[in-house]
């Protein structure tokens, strides 16, 4: 009984990081009311496998050290937080927990390298609207905001790499058992 809901318990974090990567890219900014359903949520799945505690202690940390970070202005503060609920519903382990760091990492690297090679590689978009006033296309609507960011210099969506990472992390422990 309790694999079921701790199979739903992880599924529904994955949902929810997977919708905080596209409110991220979509609008820069991570809701905290995402936040808080992504804690209550890895809250139920650490409870589940007997280690609330250790992931607590586990978001604290990861929560102080991202701190400093926004701090420095270098991290959004919805990051912060969402990155910290993110690491309560990654089992607590040294192990896997540095695996969750590494790939939001990665996956952070490879966006910063999308984003660089994309603010060289995009034309100068021009309007494009159709007789009621609506842009062709939503792939192009997508690509001009994009690059209306990118010239400013605009934040990256972390997010999706924060997801990226946190899904990866859940799936391998889904899979793992």
């Amino acid at each position: 009984m309790t694999e079921g809901f701790f199979m739903l318990a992880s599924w529904l974090a994955i949902l929810l990081l997977l919708y905080g990567a596209v409110h991220d890219f979509a609008a820069r900014t991570v809701p905290n009311s995402l936040s808080l359903a992504l804690l209550l949520i890895a809250c139920v799945i650490r409870l589940l496998d007997g280690n609330l505690r250790a992931g607590l202690f586990t978001g604290l940390i990861v929560f102080l050290a991202l701190q400093i970070l926004w701090l420095l202005r270098l991290m959004g503060g919805g990051d912060v937080k969402f990155w910290a609920a993110a690491a309560i519903a990654v089992k607590p382990h040294i192990i896997t927990q540095l695996d969750f760091l590494l790939q939001v990492v990665f996956a952070g690297g490879i966006l910063a390298i999308v984003y660089i090679s994309l603010r060289y590689a995009l034309p100068k978009m021009k309007p494009g609207y159709s007789q009621t006033g609506r842009s062709f296309s939503l792939w192009r609507r997508i690509l001009r905001a994009e690059h209306w960011r990118n010239k400013r210099n605009g934040p990256l969506p972390y997010a999706a790499a924060i997801a990226a990472g946190g899904v990866l992390s859940l799936l391998t422990s889904l899979t793992k058992g």
